[in-house]
């Protein structure tokens, strides 16, 4: 045998004896534990957020600051309780659950107290750190669409056909019934995408049924078409209209003309109109009366109070002379969730004017607000209104619809109109909106400016959605007192969704008790009425709406039928 292999069998114990020394090395502290410390063993029971959690803890020796080995590896005791321990890793590497080892746990005595937490910060120096959340709205663009603009409204083509009637029947007595049949159509169409062209029309077709037509008042006012709009209009805020305006301008009717506007800047708008007025009773185009006007008008959705207002001046000429002529305004704003708005009317006369009016008058003005401050709301309205006077008007209409009488007095010509002929309106109410319940309470007066007419309103509403189950209630009480009438009314309505929402019935009960002021003895007066909605279709609405009144003088029956079609 070689002295080489003999070498090896030589060296193989120290070999070995180094193996042990470095294992020992290894698994022992660097500089190895205290003289004076005890062997707890620990078992891990939780690891969490890097640390290990580990049993037993103070009762047992383990305190702040010793030293573990856990698996070969060595830890650090950052916390102590009484039955458990927190060690740290040196290295960054937790123990696995269920592994062993020891502490070696100091000779101190008492329990360990913790590191003092480091004290808050201000909470300025958290200023500016979170930019402001931005609210997905405000990254949205939606076009805006005014009110009282139908020719600015953009989209495909747009046709709802509806066929309606009404019925009177008196249940009692010799009158006979009278009905009425509608079909109506209305259009909104862009026939041309590559220009802004736009059409739009509401036309209705009319038959009146009862066999005592041809002797009852008002055949002039039973047309057999009445065409409420037909015009065709180019461009969107810069635009041109004509044909039948369903509204010359804001606060004024039909017009057969033309209105020519222009935006020179975003939210306001000028225009101009002028044509011929239709007739008053059945629409038809008229040739007696012409009106012609200016409109400056302001809108800003974008802005705080979302500012709404315009200002008309128009004029009319009849009967080869001017007869209107005035100037009205109205303004809206919206602070929040509140409104408040205003409007007046000024006119100016003829000095032999035949109302005996002054030369400049206000003939209307009024105010109105809806203030909400969270689930309370408070409405408030007043208006003046002089009656319409107009020389066109006074060749459709008797004198007393154009101004008010004389107490006691029958109108027989205009000159003897009463010398205040305003009519003042006031309303107060006062409303609290909560999750599924409301109730209204307010009241009115309406009085004419010499004081011969009053009527005096308190009125109390209460609305309970799902009282039971879907099922909703409608509860109110009306009190007036007046020149001429003085009533008690209990209105209560009762509606529920049937057939998935398809399908709304609602009963409504409403008993009166009513005396007139001249005289005689007070009468019961009841009405019963029901209604129904449906979907019969996605494109298919159905109406029904029925009433019956019955009472020592009257015993009616009111009956309306509606079906409409948007295909």
């Amino acid at each position: 045998m070689s002295s080489t292999p003999h070498r090896a069998l030589v060296l193989l114990p120290l070999a070995l004896c180094g193996l042990c020394v470095a294992g020992t090395a290894a698994a022992d502290p660097p500089q190895g534990p205290a003289p004076d410390t005890t062997r707890v063993p620990v078992r891990v029971v939780e690891v969490a957020g890097g640390r290990a959690y580990v049993q037993p803890g103070a009762r047992a020796g383990v305190r702040r600051g010793d030293v573990a080995i856990i698996a070969r590896r060595r830890y650090r005791v950052v916390a102590a309780s009484a039955s458990t321990a927190i060690v740290a890793p040196l290295d960054g590497r937790a123990p696995r659950t269920g592994s062993r080892g020891v502490v070696h746990a100091s000779a101190r005595a008492g329990e360990e107290e913790g590191e003092p937490l480091p004290l808050p910060r201000r909470l300025a120096a958290f200023r500016g750190q979170w930019p402001e959340a931005t609210r997905p709205a405000e990254a949205q663009t939606p076009e805006h669409v005014p009110l009282g603009a139908p020719a600015e409204v953009r989209g495909r083509t747009r046709v709802a056909l509806s066929l309606g009637g009404q019925a009177l029947v008196p249940v009692s007595g010799d009158r006979e019934p009278i009905g009425r049949a509608e079909l109506r159509a209305r259009l909104h169409a862009e026939p041309l995408s590559a220009a802004p062209l736009s059409l739009d029309a509401d036309v209705a077709a009319q038959l009146w049924l009862a066999a005592d037509l041809d002797a009852r008042r008002g055949a002039g006012s039973r047309p057999a078409l009445h065409v409420r709009e037909l015009q065709a209009a180019y461009g969107r805020s810069t635009m041109a209209a004509a044909g039948r305006l369903r509204h010359a301008a804001r606060g004024l009717g039909a017009l057969d003309g033309l209105r020519v506007q222009v935006a020179p800047v975003d939210g306001l708008t000028a225009a101009a109109f002028g044509g011929l007025v239709p007739d008053p009773l059945d629409s038809s185009p008229g040739s007696g009366a012409a009106r012609f006007g200016a409109e400056v008008a302001y809108e800003d959705a974008s802005a705080a109070l979302r500012p709404r207002g315009a200002l008309t001046a128009h004029a009319s000429r009849f009967d080869g002379q001017l007869d209107e002529r005035r100037l009205a305004g109205q303004l809206d704003l919206f602070p929040g969730r509140s409104r408040v708005g205003g409007h007046f009317e000024l006119s100016l006369f003829d000095a032999d004017n035949p109302w005996g009016a002054p030369e400049q008058q206000l003939t209307a003005a009024g105010a109105d607000t809806s203030l909400r401050f969270g689930a309370v709301e408070v409405g408030g309205r007043f208006d003046m209104q002089h009656p319409e006077r107009s020389l066109w008007l006074a060749s459709f209409l008797p004198p007393e619809w154009l101004c008010v009488p004389r107490a006691g007095a029958a109108i027989d010509a205009l000159d003897e109109c009463a010398a205040s002929s305003a009519i003042y309106t006031g309303q107060l109410d006062v409303g609290l909106h909560l999750e599924r319940s409301a109730i209204t309470i307010g009241g009115s007066l309406r009085a004419s400016g010499g004081g011969d007419l009053e009527q005096r309103a308190l009125f109390a509403n209460l609305r309970v959605l799902q009282l039971i189950g879907a099922l909703r209630l409608d509860l109110g009480a009306l009190a007036t007192d007046g020149t001429l009438l003085r009533s008690v009314a209990l209105p209560l309505a009762l509606g529920v969704p049937l057939l998935a929402l398809d399908l709304d019935l609602s009963l409504r009960y409403r008993p009166a008790l009513l005396q007139y002021q001249t005289g005689g003895d007070a009468f019961l007066q009841h009405t019963a009425g029901l209604g129904l909605w449906m979907a019969a279709a996605p494109t298919v609405q159905l109406g029904l709406d029925a009433d019956l009144t019955t009472g020592s003088e009257v015993d009616l029956a009111v009956v309306q039928l509606l079906t409409t079609w948007r295909p």
